[in-house]
């Protein structure tokens, strides 16, 4: 069974009391865990994984 932490859906307007509880050098060091700031690591990674796909799929010149 999980924790109702994990159970907690992360799309609601109090999303941060979701995330499980971490030191406070840890906090302090962390960048930001806004909705925006995931959005960009997102779409960052996606970008980069989808370059990556087409470069795998790009054909071999004869």
């Amino acid at each position: 069974m999980r924790p109702m932490r994990q159970a907690q859906p992360r799309a609601h307007r109090r999303y941060r009391l979701g995330l499980d509880p971490v030191g406070t050098r840890v906090k302090d060091a962390a960048a930001g865990t806004s909705k925006p700031a995931i959005s960009r690591r997102f779409i960052a990674a996606t970008e980069r994984a989808l370059a990556a796909r087409a470069d795998e799929r790009r054909p071999i010149a004869a």
